[in-house]
């Protein structure tokens, strides 16, 4: 039987565009993928940077690899900078984006940090129970320390910064149990937006400001707590914790707060001991310009008497 004769396999021409379209596909992949890098927001990947620093001091992951950056050469040492994209820069172009050190130590820190908030929380709760009862005070925690709040309407009338007898009543506790902390406290005023013109307060500003240090001369003259320890602040009503659109809200905005500062915190004051610059000697004084007038510092010698020696000053 005959075998059939086979034909030659037709030889294709066009598979080279295959691969171009492979080529072209990975080409476009490639720059899609440099204008979205192009377009990162430095804040966040800062915060992004920083968070991975703080999760490896948690210890959620291993210390392989912990540092980031230009500083990453330096074991143990934490990271400082990390070069990002900056929005708008030419091709290539980074800057150095400062992240904050996280010492190995901050997870103890913070935790210690809590735990002393917790227990003065619950001491003052518990000390200041009758005045949180009635709404007068209330206790917050915050990353500054814990806050004792005074209710406006227990304290002050409408516009007025004047402690009256009744407020000077419910300021005793409080005084007393500041007064037995160690901690450097800041007294802040706060309002409501309303607007206030008097010949007195000018702004709330002014009302703002007024109330802290009524606030705190009763806590240097009543409750015998050190100048030292104390500072005031007026926020006027930038500084809201309900919504200004109620009456309801604009009253917990109306408020004082006493602030017991965290000892973390008040490192970073500037009256601390510990951030004050070193002193030197003081400089000496520039000498005085003549003065006319003035007596002179040595009188001239008059004629000696027998009995007498000359006389100086």
């Amino acid at each position: 039987m005959a075998r059939k004769k086979k034909h030659a396999a037709h030889e294709n021409h066009e598979r080279w565009l295959v691969s171009y379209a492979d080529f072209i596909t990975l080409l476009f992949a490639f720059f899609v993928v440099m204008f979205a890098v192009s377009q990162v927001d430095s804040n966040k990947v800062g915060r992004f940077v920083d968070s991975v620093q703080i999760a490896f001091d948690w210890g959620v992951f291993s210390d392989q690899g912990r540092q980031f950056g230009p500083e990453a050469g330096r074991r143990g040492e934490g990271n400082r900078f990390a070069l990002v994209p900056r929005y708008g820069a030419a091709v290539g172009e980074r800057v150095r984006f400062p992240v904050s050190p996280v010492p190995s130590q901050r997870a103890a820190q913070v935790a210690a940090r809590i735990a002393r908030m917790a227990e003065l929380r619950a001491h003052l709760a518990q000390a200041l129970s009758e005045q949180i009862g009635a709404g007068h005070v209330g206790l917050v925690e915050s990353d500054r320390g814990l806050v004792i709040r005074l209710a406006d309407a227990s304290f002050f009338a409408v516009g007025s910064a004047s402690l009256e007898g009744t407020a000077k009543g419910r300021l005793v506790p409080v005084g007393g149990q500041v007064a037995k902390l160690p901690n450097p406290v800041r007294i802040e005023g706060h309002t409501d937006p309303v607007p206030i013109r008097t010949s007195i307060y000018p702004s709330n500003w002014e009302l703002s400001g007024a109330r802290a240090a009524a606030v705190l001369q009763y806590l240097v003259a009543e409750a015998g707590i050190p100048r030292e320890r104390l500072s005031i602040a007026g926020y006027a009503d930038l500084h809201p914790i309900a919504d200004n659109g109620t009456a309801d809200g604009r009253g917990r905005n109306r408020r004082v707060d006493i602030v017991v500062l965290d000892v973390d915190v008040a490192r970073e004051e500037p009256g601390d001991p510990a951030r004050a610059p070193a002193e030197g000697p003081a400089p000496p004084a520039p000498p005085a310009a003549p003065d006319a007038h003035a007596e002179p510092a040595v009188r001239p010698a008059s004629a000696p008497a027998a009995d007498h020696a000359p006389s100086t000053l």
